[in-house]
């Protein structure tokens, strides 16, 4: 018994070992790492294609790319592939190509194939090209320990960044944008299990006519609502 109980005991901190090991590592990259910033050359990277195949952003030298890495169960950038495949004429005037790339492990939950998330938010547009990013590729792109689910990238012909942004929906007007104080929090979204992305529709009168959560697996809700309403 005092034999299997020592070996426990090894295994134990075997495994505490390996972990704390595991998080300096992760920690040491994440701490030496820097966001890119307009005027650095776009880190080279491979990633996959949507088709299976591989690139890099050398591939694109000579042309000017619009490099967007996204997750694809995040609401804003579902809206974003609605607001670039409106925009689409303008890219292909410009000879701006889109590449949007599904972050690594897609920031660790599940949400639906690159090529199913474009094709579906992005009115079935075959101007933009998906991907998947690799962790190193990820982590160069989109600095640890504050990823950004929305982050885009301008990179010119000779693969200079000449734009950094998140939220590639921001640019749009229509949508009005503020600030809720924590009584108007608690109000709509009760604790202790606060959601990242609830929303109401409100008639005319005030009255609430429906609650949902993640916009955008419930746009098509919103809209028969609205035409069913009469609103």
């Amino acid at each position: 018994m005092r034999i299997k109980i020592k070996y426990i005991l090894y295994l134990v901190v075997a495994v505490v070992a390996i972990a704390l090991i595991t998080n300096f590592t992760l920690l040491s990259h994440a701490n030496s790492s820097k966001y890119l910033a307009v005027g650095d050359s776009a880190p080279n990277y491979a990633f996959q294609l949507d088709n299976g195949t591989y690139s890099s952003i050398s591939n694109y030298y000579g042309k000017p790319v619009l490099l967007w890495f996204v997750a694809t169960w995040c609401s804003s950038c579902a809206q974003g592939n609605e607001v670039v495949a409106n925009d689409l004429g303008f890219f292909e005037q410009h000879g701006v190509k889109v590449v949007e790339l599904e972050q690594y492990d897609d920031l660790g939950s599940q949400g639906m194939p690159i090529s199913q998330f474009i094709s579906e938010y992005g009115n079935n547009n075959t101007y933009v090209q998906g991907g998947i990013a690799g962790y190193n590729m990820t982590v160069a792109y989109n600095t640890p320990p504050t990823f950004q689910l929305d982050i885009y990238y301008l990179i010119s012909p000779t693969g200079k960044i000449l734009y950094v942004g998140e939220g590639i929906a921001n640019n749009n007007t229509y949508v009005q944008g503020g600030v809720a104080g924590y009584n108007m929090t608690v109000a709509y979204n009760t604790p202790p299990t606060f959601q990242l992305d609830i929303y109401y529709l409100i008639s005319p009168t005030g009255k609430i006519l429906y609650v949902g959560e993640g916009i955008a697996n419930g746009v098509g809700n919103l809209e028969n609502l609205i035409l069913k309403d009469g609103l």
